[in-house]
């Protein structure tokens, strides 16, 4: 590995000096960063700054949240990133109940025709603060779809017309 994950230079106190070529390596490597030109293995906005952290490599973590439980709920930021305005999973589920695509679902079983329970592999913190919105496709156009959290990691999704299972789309919300 090569700088900035590793030192340009040791320094021992009362022995090494400053370098041009050392200070010249850290400012083109700030000026980077600041201009955008350099890249970043994970950034950790946390409101606090300072802190020591380790970021998941290729992620940008926001930790302010938006959402509020009484009218009128907090305003944004337009373009302003929040953790619980971020999909929490995203699902896209056969008929039979198989998976064909998804993040962070640990299972899809197909309950009885038109209905799939979805468990998440991590949920929110409670079930009040899950947002699910499903979506069917049918043989004659779109069906109407229902998705109800049971828990802070499962959700109902009902799918389906007269004992007929629809393939689905889920997207979760959650804090």
């Amino acid at each position: 590995m090569a700088w900035p994950l590793t030192p340009i230079q040791t320094f021992i106190s009362n022995v090494t000096r400053w370098t041009a070529a050392w200070a010249n390596q850290v400012q083109a490597g700030v000026n980077g960063i600041v201009a955008g030109t350099y890249s970043l293995i994970g950034v950790v906005a946390d409101g606090v700054g300072g802190q020591t952290i380790t970021a998941v490599p290729g992620t940008l973590q926001a930790a302010a949240a938006a959402g509020g439980t009484s009218t009128p709920t907090p305003s944004i930021t337009k373009q302003a990133l929040y953790r619980d305005l971020v999909p929490i999973a995203v699902a896209a589920v056969s008929a039979a109940g198989a998976l064909v695509w998804g993040v962070n679902i640990a299972s899809v079983i197909r309950a009885s025709a038109g209905h799939f329970t979805v468990t998440l592999t991590n949920g929110a913190s409670s079930a009040a603060k899950m947002v699910p919105i499903a979506t069917s496709q049918g043989l004659s156009g779109a069906d109407p779809a229902q998705a109800d959290v049971t828990n802070a990691t499962t959700i109902e999704v009902y799918a389906g017309q007269g004992g007929n299972s629809n393939a689905f789309f889920l997207v979760v919300w959650g804090d």
